[in-house]
């Protein structure tokens, strides 16, 4: 977000993060870890001296050891780190998934992008029905408070 408001995110940039990205959720599931709360708040980057990005993932309490080939879970990670990039840039889908697959190949980067984008949409549209609802709730409450107030 810093990087956007301060006008230094590009294009490059972006589809230069996507490959970290794809090629860091490919890697950590090969292994067979599965992150369930995979966002870019979890990730932390640093550019590395080669360029490019390093990410560590920081938020460890709902990774869950899998068998490596339970390829389903990757569109969910992937879906999920989308719907929170996808305004940056709409190659974001497809970005995520080459690079995904450069690393771990099992299907067309076309059919992986689709999956993608069709868990991104649903995963922004419950974590924004989510974030309606918390804000409906707070304007019941300030509602009753003036209410009972004198």
């Amino acid at each position: 977000r810093s990087k956007e408001t301060s006008g230094q995110v590009s294009e490059a940039w972006v589809a230069e993060l996507c490959v970290a990205i794809g090629r860091f959720v490919a890697t950590i599931q090969r292994w067979g870890y599965f992150p369930r709360d995979l966002h870019p708040g979890n990730l932390l980057y640093e550019a590395s001296p080669s360029g490019g990005f390093n990410l560590l993932l920081i938020d460890y309490e709902s990774t869950r050891r899998r068998h490596p080939f339970r390829k389903s879970v990757a569109h969910l990670n992937l879906g999920h780190i989308c719907s929170y990039l996808h305004d940056l840039s709409a190659e974001v889908p497809e970005r995520l998934a080459t690079a995904y697959l450069d690393n771990w190949p099992y299907r067309r980067p076309t059919d992986l992008a689709a999956k993608v984008r069709r868990v991104a949409h649903t995963h922004l549209t419950r974590r924004r029905r989510r974030i309606d609802n918390a804000f409906d709730k707070i304007a019941k409450a300030r509602k009753d408070v003036k209410q009972v107030a004198p």
